[in-house]
């Protein structure tokens, strides 16, 4: 995978797209750090990427969310104990 800095792209933004064409993906740096993704698509997939990268972004919540509950014993509610805390925040409502 291609690295390039912010200011290499302002510089030669030209370069960067032919790059870019051949890499299929280039990683953006910002002071050294990752800042970005820049990611080659055309007008007949981009719908499709988009669309891939939305779901891949959600399933990456969902883990987010799966991993907090276990750490935080949530995971282990029984049915009985979910439809109270449902009921609560229904009243609070």
């Amino acid at each position: 995978m291609k690295f390039i800095n912010v200011r290499e792209l302002r510089l030669r933004p030209g370069d960067v797209w032919k790059k870019l064409k051949i890499e299929k993906d280039i990683i953006l740096t910002l002071n050294g750090k990752p800042f970005a993704i820049l990611n080659s698509t055309d007008e007949d997939r981009l719908e499709q990427n988009l669309a891939s990268l939305r779901r891949s972004r959600a399933l990456e919540a969902m883990e987010t969310l799966q991993k907090y509950s276990i750490d935080e014993g949530l995971n282990k509610l029984t049915i009985e104990d979910i439809e109270k805390e449902v009921q609560l925040v229904r009243r609070e409502r």
